[in-house]
């Protein structure tokens, strides 16, 4: 972290950031977030609401009164950062070394404002190689991307991780995908979490243009209404 004046700066990288021993183990420093102090003009009720829109009440923020309220806001909204950041490199981490790993990232940007997400891309930057379990991962992209309302990249996303769920390669050589009888197929005989998460990813890009009608299979409905 650097504090310049009215400017937050925080940086990501440094040793011991990636899983195993196949690549270097140091990331250089780079910027991922940066906090700026506005005026205190700037917290109308309408922003701050804004901001409270998907907090739990017992973060909800007030609109400043005076300058110690005013600083009182910018220094929560500042720690809010810094944790975003760093549930950023937490999830990074994991998802190098676990499965079925349920990212945080997205309760704890959420709490910047409903348009911080878009600052970030979908993948948080880790690479899909990288990953410990593409078809799960390649779940939460489609959803981020379906919130930004890019259904076409959600869509994308979502037919890559159906195909890497019946071999991980899938995820780096993309398509031709296997025939929907084998999605299925493997899809019968996956773990719960994978099917809770597709279930979730379906219900985001629910009502869409390229929605699920023409983005899941039958075979693929049949499987997860019948789980």
């Amino acid at each position: 972290m650097s504090l310049f004046r009215d400017t937050l700066d925080l940086a990501l990288g440094g040793c011991h950031l990636r899983a195993g021993s196949g690549d270097p183990p140091a990331e250089p420093m780079r910027t991922v977030h940066r906090h700026r102090r506005g005026p205190r003009a700037r917290w109308t009720e309408k922003e701050v609401a804004r901001l409270n829109a998907v907090a739990p009440p017992a973060l909800a923020l007030n609109v400043p009164g005076d300058e110690e309220g005013h600083s009182l806001l910018e220094i929560e909204l500042a720690a809010r950062s810094v944790t975003a950041v760093v549930t950023a490199a937490v999830d990074a981490y994991w998802l190098a070394v676990a499965v079925r790993y349920r990212q945080r990232f997205d309760d704890a940007v959420a709490l910047l404002g409903p348009d911080a997400l878009t600052d970030w891309p979908a993948d948080l930057g880790v690479p899909i190689a990288q990953v410990a379990d593409p078809a799960h991962h390649l779940l939460t992209v489609a959803r981020r991307e379906a919130a930004r309302g890019r259904t076409a990249e959600a869509g994308a996303a979502l037919q890559q991780s159906l195909a890497a769920l019946t071999h991980p390669d899938y995820a780096l050589t993309g398509p031709p995908y296997p025939s929907d009888d084998e999605v299925a197929e493997h899809l019968l005989e996956t773990d719960p979490r994978y099917t809770e998460a597709l279930r979730e990813t379906v219900a985001a890009l629910d009502g869409t243009e390229d929605g699920p009608s023409t983005l899941v299979a039958a075979e693929v409905r049949e499987v997860l209404d019948a789980r």
